[in-house]
């Protein structure tokens, strides 16, 4: 039997904007991570291309009305305290708008968040990484590779969080 052109062409569309998006579904693919420059909370430009190779690098994209990321965010905290030294940086990526965003001075200070905060007010680096919903967390390598990409949070996905970067500094702890 002939399938109808109709179908032919969606499943063709379909396949072709699976393969469009590789660089950053799924876990472990290597793929190069989309640079980036936004502005820190306290007013800097951060850029992304410019800390590549001090070692690994978390990003969590995160809103304040979000509960699961401020959870995930807290319980962040370890890890980075623990890799800090060794190399990490951890950004967390807000996508707040200018109606929520004057919470998040108030919340960094409130949950103590040891780690860069920045600002994406058009959800520019949001659309470049392909999120879906916050909470959404990816690991970048010192050499500017996706590693692990991981959406939503339930307690303990921070400890898959600090085995990879354990592994990505050499710490056989």
């Amino acid at each position: 039997m002939r399938l109808p052109n109709v179908i032919v062409t969606a499943v063709a569309l379909l396949l072709a904007s699976m393969l469009a998006w590789p660089a950053i579904t799924g876990e472990g693919i290597n793929a190069r991570a989309p640079d980036f420059t936004l502005k820190k909370v306290t007013g800097e430009n951060y850029s992304l291309e410019q800390n590549l190779g001090k070692g690994p690098i978390v990003l969590n994209f995160w809103a304040t009305w979000c509960g699961p990321c401020i959870l995930e965010m807290k319980n962040l905290k370890k890890t980075y305290a623990r890799y800090a030294a060794a190399g990490l940086q951890m950004l967390s990526i807000s996508i707040d708008d200018n109606k929520t965003q004057p919470q998040i001075p108030s919340i960094v200070r409130t949950y103590k968040f040891p780690y860069t905060i920045l600002l994406d007010e058009n959800k520019d680096v949001y659309k470049a990484y392909h999120v879906a919903n916050v909470p959404q967390i990816f690991i970048i390598d010192a050499q500017g590779n996706i590693v692990y990409n991981h959406q939503g949070y339930q307690k303990g996905d921070e400890k898959k969080v600090e085995a990879i970067v354990a592994k990505l500094i050499g710490d056989k702890k």
